[in-house]
This record gives C-alpha cells, sequence and structure tokens, in this order.
C-alpha cells in the first residue's frame, strides 16, 4: 500500500529561470484566530491614516510658505518666512516618519535590511540600528579606546555608518573575495596592498561633498626620538547623499594610496580613515536639502586640495589640513580604523612602493655598569 510522503520541510521545486520572489512581510496569524492581534493592526493602520493626513497637510503648507519665500525680497521679512518655513519642515519629516514607522511591513523591512534609503522613515529606522544597535559605539569606543581621538583630532562626531572590506587574511581559511572590517581590527600588511573598499551609508537627502583622508598616527621619527603622522591617501570632493549605494569610485586619482607598512622591531600602527564632510556653501539646513534636491546641486563648497607629494605626506598634520580647509569634524563625517604590525611580506610591500629597503627598529641595548668589572681577571697571581 502506497502512503502519502509528507513534504513539511521541504522546498518547492524551482522553474530553471524564474524570478525568485521578492520576500515581503506577512501576517503572523490569519483573521480571526486572535482578536486582540487584529485589534493592533487595525489600530496602527487607523493611526497611520490620521498621521499620513497630517502629513499632507503639512506638505501644503510647505508648498505654500515656499511660495511666499519666492515671492519676498530680500530682508527681514524674508529671513521670518525662511525660518517658519524651516519650522515647519521640520515638523512634516517628523509625522512623515511617524505615520510609516510602526507599520508592520515598514517595521520587517527595517529588520531584514530592505531600507529604500529615499523614504524618510526607512531612512529613520537605519539611523536608529547604526546609533543604537551597537555598531557605531564599537566605532566610537575603539577610536577613544586606543587613542585615534585626541592623537589625531580633538573630537569627532560622525553622521555616516562606513563599512570597510578588504581581501581576507592569508591566515584565514576563508575563500570570500572580501571581508568586512571591524573597526580597530589587526589587518595582515598583504589584505591591504590594495586600498580597502569603502562604502559609506549617509541619511542627508541632499548630494554633499566630503574628503577621504587616511592617516598613521604612528611612522617613527628618528630625528626627535618619538611619532609622527603619515598621509596614506586623500581624495578630495566625494559626492556623497542617502541612497548612495555601493562602494565609492574614483578614489585612487588625487594623493594615490600607500599600503600600510609597520616597521620591524616595532609595536602596532593605527591606521584611521576619515570622510570629512566639506564646509557648506550656506548653512546645513532642510530648507537647502529641498532646494538641493529640486536643483540637483550640491550643497557643500568644492575645493581646490592640492595633491601631496611623497615628502608631503610625512608630518602631515591633520589638525592644521582642517583648519585651512573649513573643516569640522564636530559637525559630521564618519570614521573607521584598523591596527597592523609588521610580518614577512611587508618589506617586499615597503620595497615595492617605496624603491628602498625598510628601516629596522628594536628596544636600545641596555649599559650594563658591571661591563667593566666583567673585563678585569678575577684572579691575580701575586
Amino acid at each position: 500500500m502506497l502512503r502519502a510522503t509528507a513534504s513539511v520541510g521541504r522546498r518547492a521545486p524551482t522553474v530553471k529561470g524564474a524570478i525568485p520572489a521578492t520576500p515581503t512581510w506577512r501576517r503572523a496569524l490569519p483573521v480571526g484566530v486572535l482578536p486582540a492581534y487584529d485589534e493592533a493592526l487595525k489600530l496602527i493602520t487607523e493611526d497611520a491614516t490620521r498621521l499620513r493626513a497630517e502629513e499632507r497637510a503639512l506638505h501644503a503648507q510647505i508648498v505654500e510658505k515656499a511660495a511666499q519665500v519666492k515671492a519676498t525680497a530680500e530682508g527681514v521679512e524674508r529671513d521670518g518666512l525662511v525660518n517658519e518655513l524651516e519650522e515647519i519642515r521640520k515638523l512634516h519629516r517628523i509625522v512623515d516618519v511617524q505615520s510609516q514607522v510602526n507599520i508592520p511591513k515598514v517595521r520587517w523591512s527595517a529588520r531584514h535590511g530592505y531600507y529604500r534609503m529615499q523614504n524618510a522613515a526607512h531612512r529613520h529606522l537605519r539611523e536608529q540600528q547604526w546609533r543604537e544597535d551597537g555598531k557605531l559605539d564599537l566605532t566610537m569606543e575603539r577610536i577613544h579606546q586606543m587613542n585615534v581621538v585626541p592623537d589625531l583630532l580633538t573630537s569627532i562626531r560622525p553622521s555616516l555608518d562606513i563599512t570597510l572590506h578588504t581581501k581576507p587574511s592569508q591566515k584565514s581559511k576563508r575563500t570570500y573575495k572580501s571581508v568586512v572590517v571591524e573597526p580597530g581590527a589587526f589587518l595582515d600588511p598583504a589584505a591591504t596592498v590594495s586600498y580597502p573598499s569603502v562604502t559609506p551609508t549617509a541619511f542627508h537627502t541632499d548630494t554633499r561633498l566630503y574628503t577621504l583622508v587616511m592617516v598613521n598616527p604612528d611612522f617613527p621619527d628618528e630625528e626627535n626620538q618619538t611619532f609622527q603622522n603619515y598621509l596614506h591617501w586623500l581624495a578630495p570632493n566625494i559626492p556623497i547623499r542617502a541612497g548612495s549605494t555601493g562602494p565609492l569610485r574614483k578614489l585612487n586619482e588625487h594623493t594615490f594610496y600607500v599600503p600600510p607598512t609597520p616597521f620591524e622591531g616595532m609595536r602596532y600602527n593605527r591606521y584611521a580613515l576619515f570622510l570629512l564632510q566639506q564646509p557648506p556653501k550656506t548653512e546645513y539646513s532642510l530648507n537647502v536639502e529641498a532646494e538641493a534636491k529640486e536643483s540637483g546641486e550640491v550643497t557643500s563648497k568644492t575645493l581646490d586640495i592640492p595633491v601631496f607629494s611623497r615628502e608631503q605626506r610625512l608630518g602631515f598634520d591633520l589638525r592644521a589640513f582642517m583648519k585651512e580647509w573649513g573643516f569640522d569634524s564636530r559637525q559630521g563625517g564618519g570614521v573607521h580604523m584598523w591596527r597592523a604590525v609588521w610580518d614577512q611580506h611587508t618589506d617586499w610591500i615597503y620595497q615595492h612602493f617605496h624603491g628602498k629597503a625598510p628601516p629596522k627598529y628594536g628596544i636600545p641595548r641596555k649599559e650594563d655598569p658591571y661591563v667593566e668589572v666583567k673585563r678585569r681577571e678575577k684572579y691575580v697571581v701575586a
């Protein structure tokens, strides 16, 4: 007698060439199974509908107020209208987020990484995840714990989430093409011969310009018996906005990347990578952001930073550089870091990129106060 086999746990057969369905939220329970669940969904929907109507009313106010601003000549009256418009935009953004943020489909999409960064609620949840789920905390812990702040900067308030990818370590048995770099992790110098892939996540909808800077604060200064900064990489005028996808491109067309090469005999070296937000054309605001979206223009100043020569890289003063070009790390940007120590591949990398053999360092031998005594004969025949 034939028995029907259970299909529980089995996958449905896939049709060759078929496009897989996009995952989406589904009710946890059918209608009527749990009345409390049905009532909760009903309340969420009603609240979202009410807030969406409020959002539309605020949007109409924005359109009306923006028209008044355009029709008013420069002066005190216009400045007052601009300030009123800014406040309405702030309220509109809050209501826009609240009208969507509790909808189960939106929450499910955020929890599973299906973000649409053009959507205010998705941006809010993505930023909330970065700030509250530990990633930003880990980054800030490492840059303070390892003294990137204050050795390089007095303070920094990140507004960008930066993800770095490099080649996997040669010691690793993984066969991945690239691995995510945890802030403060040790990387083999061979894994960073090519510059790392830099993927920023921004939460502003206008296009702003950033300058990428990578610095090693642990480069030896033999003359003064201390350490100095070395500029490994610099790329100005990088356009970034919410919704920018994938790693940054064309990063090696300015001050080209020089790979990390910690010297033999030294402790680990720190490599700090910054995305510095360039100064605005006018003060960054929601009004400026909205106008820039309509016109397609960037809201940051373009900086004509000269290329740094090999000689200028040594002793690079990040604080003086930021002061000269108007950067302010307290107003936003991004930061990441890793560490590296000398290994058997480092000397070849240094020789290849610098055209000379690397120096070697060590702890000076301690003077022996009994060296003269040891040279004397212990026993002397009278």
